[in-house]
Formats: structure tokens, sequence, C-alpha cells
């Protein structure tokens, strides 16, 4: 008998804590192209839930927040907005989303910044222009310094043999 009460009363917990649900969270990632200076990264989707709690962190800190009762911004973020972020630098960052509109909803989006600009040894045409105008200009210097050493010698012939030895 007290075997079946203990089984009773397992079964009925299990019961009330089986209707509980649990709330599953959407991720996803979006890469997006890193350029020089500031980066502004932006979801459609979450820029249209601003009733919701809207987090951005990189590497688990907190970086920037839009809610209800205010904004926060913390180096390397320059702006918030709803759905968005302005950054000083290229990051990874993950946009959180937790909405309270009758059962809570989470989602997160993973930004992955990716450098498109090619490093300055892969870049051959601008490196070419580069080194043409360094031929050019050591060209340049050349002849200018065969040019005075000329005058020069020339000034120096006038001086020791006179005007009318040319």
């Amino acid at each position: 008998m007290v075997r079946m009460k203990l089984i009773a009363r397992v079964l009925l917990t299990l019961a009330i804590y089986s209707h509980v649900e649990s709330a599953s969270v959407l991720e996803t990632s979006e890469k997006y192209s890193c350029q020089e200076g500031s980066q502004v990264l932006k979801s459609e989707h979450a820029s249209r839930d601003t009733d919701c709690e809207q987090s951005w962190n990189t590497e688990s800190i907190p970086i920037g927040s839009f809610m209800s009762d205010g904004v926060e911004c913390h180096s390397p973020c320059i702006n918030v907005t709803a759905g968005g972020i302005i950054i000083s630098r290229c990051i990874n960052a993950t946009l959180t989303v937790i909405c309270y509109q009758g059962h809570v909803t989470e989602y997160r989006i993973h930004f992955l910044g990716i450098w498109i600009n090619p490093s300055p040894l892969q870049n051959i045409e601008k490196r070419d222009r580069h080194g043409i105008c360094a031929c050019l200009t050591l060209l340049l210097l050349i002849f200018v310094s065969f040019a005075i050493q000329h005058y020069i010698s020339q000034l120096h012939r006038i001086r020791n043999n006179g005007p009318n030895h040319l």
C-alpha cells in the first residue's frame, strides 16, 4: 500500500511538471562584410519587435541593449536602435531578442564579420601602380641630378677658362 501511494505521488508529480512547457530558442547566423571604420548590424525581424527586450553581446560580453525603459551602449557600440547596432570595429556579435507577449519567445542572431578587402600583397593592381610611380620618380631624380651636375660643371668651366672659351 505504501508503495502504491509512492507511485501515485510520482505519477502526479510527473503529470504536473509535464504540463510546463519549455521555450525553444531559434538561433540563426548571418555573415556581414567588414570594412574599415564603423559597422552597421541590422535585423529586419527584430526592428519590428520594439516591445521585446533586445541585447547585443560579443564573446559573452554585453555591448548594448534596447528595451522599453531605455537604451544602453558600451564600447565598441556607437549606437543601438530597435533591431540594430552601430559598432566601431569588425566583431562577431549576437543579438538576443526575448518577447513576453502571452508566452515567452526567444531568438538569437549571430552576426559573423568577414573581411573582404584583399591584403596589400594580394592587391596586384595597386602594387603595380605604386611600383610604376616609384620607378618614374627614381628616373626623374636621376635626370635632375645629371642636369644639375652638368650645369655645375659648365659654371666651373666658365670660371676657369672665362666666358670666351666655351
